[in-house]
């Protein structure tokens, strides 16, 4: 019997792998950094949630923003732990006058011994009544100074590939005997929504090119819907021209949709999850407010019937 027993614990363990699949550890430490409270009346009190989640042993080092025009009020810290994990969660309550306030990166530092882990938190918004900016959003990084405009060559070799697709098109007409004809433009509502639902579903973009994605979808669908050149234009001037061309909803929106891609195209700012989430929001919004130019006319040319 002794013999049978040793035998098959021989064969088990002659059947099992060379080397066992080790288990995923957690990181040793994970902060996460939102605003719960986002938007919030005019003498409400927003909330900024920062949580550290470590392996036990750690301490963590962190100061809350400062954002001219609001007050900033820690409250104590909270400590929870389980399964071996212990959770610390610091909490700011926000307050101030009405606006829209941007709360840049800032560090939150967790020490064991001699290893530091340093971890930026997102760029996020702050709302307070109806939003308008209250904070100066070029203070934070100012993009760099405009180069000459390369457009003149541009152009100049745009009209060089014209002229030979021109050249193409008629010996393939001539060969051929029978026209093509070009793939209609969907509305420009249309292929913003859909060039912006594109960029959601690719989760391999990083947050530098969703923004470079974004304020391209944007800027394209001020050119086709409002008729002036945004993707050759700043910021500023992206505004002034939003303004001379009567846009639905505040100027604002435009301004803050384009300052905040700017801060991570050109200084690097880290955008994050929610920041896109929010920014996707306005654009969706500001699209749909403003629609498209054929519904436009179609919409002035049925009110100018009525009247008459």
């Amino acid at each position: 019997m002794r013999h049978l027993i040793s035998v098959m614990i021989s064969c088990l363990l002659a059947c099992a792998p060379a080397e066992m699949t080790p288990v995923d550890q957690p990181e040793p430490v994970v902060v996460r950094a939102e605003m719960q409270r986002s938007q919030v009346e005019l003498g409400e009190a927003g909330l900024l949630v920062v949580s550290v989640d470590t392996t036990g042993g750690w301490s963590t080092e962190l100061t809350s923003p400062e954002i001219e025009g609001l007050v900033i009020e820690p409250v104590p810290m909270q400590v929870s732990e389980s399964f071996g994990r212990r959770t610390e969660t610091f909490e700011f309550h926000l307050t101030g006058e009405g606006g829209s306030y941007v709360i840049p990166s800032f560090e939150v530092l967790v020490t064991e011994g001699d290893e530091t882990v340093v971890v930026e938190t997102p760029v996020m918004f702050f709302d307070i009544g109806d939003p308008r900016f209250s904070s100066d959003l070029s203070g934070l990084t100012g993009p760099p100074a405009r180069l000459d405009s390369p457009w003149p060559k541009r152009l100049l070799v745009l009209a060089g590939v014209l002229v030979a697709l021109l050249i193409g098109r008629m010996l393939f007409i001539w060969l051929s005997n029978r026209a093509s004809l070009p793939v209609p433009l969907p509305p420009e509502d249309e292929e913003a929504l859909m060039a912006w639902q594109a960029i959601c579903d690719d989760g391999e973009l990083s947050d530098h090119q969703r923004a470079l994605a974004l304020s391209r979808i944007f800027r394209r669908y001020l050119e086709r819907r409002f008729l002036f050149g945004a993707s050759a234009m700043t910021t500023r001037e992206v505004v002034a021209s939003s303004i001379e061309a009567a846009v639905i909803g505040e100027t604002g929106d435009v301004e803050r949709l384009l300052s905040a891609t700017d801060l991570i195209k050109f200084a690097g700012k880290r955008g994050g999850e929610q920041l896109f989430v929010d920014l996707g929001s306005d654009l969706v919004k500001f699209v749909e407010s403003n629609g498209n130019a054929a519904s436009a006319q179609e919409e002035a040319q049925d009110v100018e019937g009525g009247d008459v």
